[in-house]
């Protein structure tokens, strides 16, 4: 599993952050996930249909919720037998899905710039609602936003441009003025040796690389100067869709286990869209005129009880707890198991750069769980800030998780305002 190392100043949209703005929390959130799934949707299912999913990039956290899935057997009880495609730097996605050579992809935004270019591809449903894409600068270069970058070489993925081509139309930045090079695979170097000022990447990946080197950077979002683009979106093709309309899901049953007036998963926004429809027309890519009927899965159905949309929420569950601490300025470095979470803890430390808080699930089957791996935290940190999460209340760890080494529990299934009371308890010390 690609491990993460993620930094974030903190905003004060969410009441349970102590301190300045200024400050930086590091949390390890170590999960199998926020709802317990005991109940299938399409449990006794005997012969499964066989579905592929296309990645858009290397095999990595920012997909943990689709192989969790997998592994843990939740597809297979829904009546699917889900192969997982690896993407790449070299894989178009696109054509991958349009071809039929699988039959899910997943992308983000650019997906409303290919319908608006003919290709008859639909959104089913935005896993990750807001954009992971970042501008990470140099910090010894004295940049700090948008405008600091006019002047500074900096490498970028043409298909990312334009999103942050918007964030500088925002800001009145000219991107002439910017020397943007086409990014390859010797970024990352180019701007640990200095020399590049910025690159593109993903909020959870490239932080950890340069705070491992210990490379000063600044985190440059489009979202902080107003282009809030979807993240991670599942998708798949107009014809796809016309010709499964006929097949039910059970998706209320997951509706109630999943509790929407929490997070809605999957939502799509057509306003959202057609912001971003926009955008893309006020860069000149797009026609003025150009429509979003046909890019969203809700044209095609009346009723949300179709197995496309459940599906769509079974891939996208373990993501619920992290966006909601992202939501509050968490970037969150994540662990599958107590081993993996007890590794990352320690190598921290090592490094001197020591996580703020811990949030385990007591239980995880088939890896180490919270009850067994606070132990091993408690020798390498005494004074480790520690919550623990289950849907057993009566559990006795739960019951009395002081006596166990945590320093607070959050019970299953939580609201947004619990976990942050909870989070923000504990922080507090």
């Amino acid at each position: 599993m690609h491990k993460k190392f993620l930094e974030a100043k903190v905003h004060r949209r969410c009441g349970f952050l102590p301190g300045s703005r200024d400050m930086v929390f590091r949390v390890i959130f170590v999960f199998l996930l926020l709802f317990p799934l005991s109940t299938s949707a399409n449990s006794g299912v005997g012969i499964l249909e066989k579905v592929s999913l296309q990645l858009k990039w290397h095999h990595q956290f920012q997909f943990a919720g689709y192989y969790a899935a997998k592994e843990l057997g939740f597809y297979s009880r829904a009546g699917f037998d889900v192969d997982i495609i690896e993407g790449g730097p070299k894989i178009k996605v696109q054509d991958v899905v349009t071809s039929g050579r699988a039959d899910f992809g997943v992308l983000g935004s650019e997906l409303l710039f290919l319908r608006s270019q003919g290709e008859k591809l639909v959104v089913l449903a935005p896993i990750i609602q807001h954009s992971i894409r970042v501008i990470l600068a140099r910090k010894d270069r004295n940049i700090n936003s948008p405008h600091d970058l006019a002047g500074k070489r900096i490498m970028l993925n043409q298909s990312e441009i334009p999103e942050f081509a918007a964030m500088f139309l925002n800001e009145g930045v000219n991107i002439k003025g910017i020397s943007i090079i086409n990014k390859d695979k010797t970024a990352n170097s180019r701007f640990i040796e200095g020399r590049i000022d910025g690159l593109n990447g993903s909020i959870a990946n490239q932080p950890y690389l340069f705070a491992r080197e210990k490379v000063p950077f600044t985190i440059i979002r489009p979202v902080a100067y107003g282009i809030d683009f979807y993240g991670d979106a599942l998708f798949t093709t107009q014809n796809h869709v016309k010709k499964r309309t006929h097949l039910l899901f059970e998706y209320t049953r997951l509706r109630d286990l999943i509790l929407p007036d929490l997070v809605q998963i999957g939502h799509n926004n057509p306003e959202r869209w057609q912001h971003i429809a926009d955008t893309y027309i006020r860069l000149g890519l797009i026609d003025p005129d150009f429509s979003l009927k046909g890019l969203l899965y809700e044209d095609y159905v009346k009723s949300d009880y179709f197995w496309l949309k459940g599906l769509s929420i079974i891939l996208g569950l373990m993501g619920i707890t992290l966006s909601i601490l992202e939501r509050c300025g968490y970037l969150v470095q994540t662990a599958m198991d107590g081993g993996q979470a007890i590794s990352m803890y320690q190598e921290a430390q090592e490094a001197g750069t020591p996580f703020d808080i811990v949030i385990m699930d007591l239980t995880i089957p088939g890896g180490m769980g919270g009850e067994e791996a606070i132990k091993d935290l408690l020798t390498l940190d005494p004074g480790i800030r520690a919550i623990v999460s289950s849907g057993y209340a009566d559990d006795p760890v739960m019951a009395n998780p002081v006596e166990y080494g945590f320093m607070d529990r959050v019970e299953k299934p939580y609201t947004k305002s619990l976990l942050e009371e909870v989070v923000g308890r504990v922080l507090k010390g």
